[in-house]
């Protein structure tokens, strides 16, 4: 376990002076920064709640934001509602949402929302939805699902959004051929109501999928290809890629410095080039709908991993390293620097507010305070949140100003280890 005090100052202090003129955003080059605010939890309406997040992202410099309303299924039935009587999992209401994407364009920030189907009182496990219309189950739920998605689009409509994605990371509804009538209705229903642009949000690894290129990608009304970026790297698992590091470049200080920023920029260089061949292939842009890294030491080698532990002996067990998880941002940052032709935006996952995951591993928010009744401390991201804001407000220092930053970075620079 490392200690942070003067060591991860200087370690801080080499690895900022690496920050040049050259990743200073260009709103005409370079792909917009946004980030997304999910909403999984039942509450008490508050008109104006989405709004007040929104203004804090603005303030923060972002250039979107990506709004993400919840519906459930019962997945017995098919079912979907927005909120089921004894489950504890809601979302934002109806008009939290049309306030939030208005407040948005007024402060001039682009807009998409992209609701999730979750399973009925669970937070995640969309990806295991797996229903098709041979089934009683599957119509009602196809139903459903059309029916519910055109209520969104058509306020996504009214309030002005600028893109609507007809679903995230459906793995089991995406991959199977068998739902091609049931993804072009709902396709061609939301397009009726929503004169914005249209699109879909895959994990990664299934972006090339033959089926969904032939149900999603190529479908007419479809205008871009969006896509969840967690490139990993298992080699136990004989996964070819080189995710953005290995344990070795990655584990203990071998993250903290140029080097590394180098190496994950030089491999999410290779891995944004693999994605965009899908994109050409249909001859639509892309968007990256999700990005996120946890602040542990070697999370960069499983970005999307959100159950890292902190409790020693525990097989997921790492220290905190809030560096190392900047340091991914600047290497990924600098891959799509120059490339907004290809890739039109990229979303960070995901905003720290209250209507979110208490302590969700990906939290981001500049300036955010620990949370004690919580397994884990939120503080831990602000190096990410507060490079993140100066990134997107063209406000990052120059190199010869870094040393100046040293004594206000000391707090930021912490990082929090596990009984230490």
């Amino acid at each position: 376990m490392r200690c942070f005090a003067v060591a991860a100052v200087v370690s801080l202090v080499i690895s900022a002076c690496t920050l040049a003129s050259d990743l200073d955003y260009n709103p005409t080059l370079d792909p917009r920064l946004g980030m997304n605010l999910w909403d999984p939890y039942k509450h008490t309406e508050d008109a104006q709640r989405i709004s007040r997040e929104v203004e804090a992202m603005h303030a923060a410099g972002l250039h979107e934001v990506v709004l993400t309303p919840f519906a459930y299924t019962d997945m017995t039935t098919g079912q979907i509602q927005r909120s089921w009587l004894d489950d504890n999992f809601g979302s934002m209401t109806d008009l939290e949402l049309a306030n939030g994407i208005v407040r948005a364009k007024q402060l001039g920030m682009q807009v998409t929302v992209t609701p999730f189907v979750q399973i009925r009182n669970q937070g995640a496990g969309r990806d295991q939805i797996n229903f098709t219309t041979a089934t009683s189950a599957g119509q009602t739920f196809w139903n459903n699902y059309r029916d519910q998605y055109v209520q969104w689009a058509a306020l996504a409509q009214a309030a002005g959004a600028d893109k609507f994605n007809v679903g995230s990371e459906m793995a089991g509804l995406d991959q199977n051929i068998a739902n091609a009538d049931s993804w072009n209705d709902v396709i061609a229903a939301v397009d009726a109501v929503f004169s914005g642009r249209i699109g879909y949000s895959s994990q990664h690894w299934h972006v090339g999928n033959a089926a969904m290129r032939s149900m999603i990608w190529s479908h007419p009304k479809i205008d871009y290809v969006s896509f969840s970026a967690y490139p990993t790297y298992q080699p136990e698992y004989g996964n070819p890629n080189p995710g953005m590091a290995s344990v070795e470049q990655s584990q203990g200080n071998a993250s903290d410095g140029a080097a590394f920023v180098q190496t994950v920029e030089a491999n999410f260089t290779t891995f944004l080039d693999k994605m965009l061949l899908v994109g050409q292939s249909v001859n639509k842009p892309m968007v990256i709908g999700e990005f996120g890294v946890a602040p542990f030491d070697t999370a960069s080698t499983i970005p999307y991993k959100w159950w890292w532990s902190i409790e020693p002996g525990n097989e997921n067990y790492a220290p905190y390293d809030a560096l190392e998880a900047r340091n991914v941002w600047e290497g990924v940052l600098r891959a799509l620097g120059g490339r907004k032709g290809d890739f039109e935006s990229i979303a960070a996952w995901t905003w720290g507010w209250d209507g979110g995951f208490p302590a969700e591993r990906f939290f981001l928010r500049p300036g955010a305070t620990d949370i004690p009744w919580t397994d884990l401390d939120e503080t831990q991201q602000n190096l990410v949140s507060e490079f993140l804001s100066a990134y997107a407000s063209g406000t990052l220092p120059e190199p010869s100003s870094i040393a100046m930053l040293v004594f206000p970075l000391l707090a930021l620079a912490k990082r929090k280890a596990h009984g230490s």
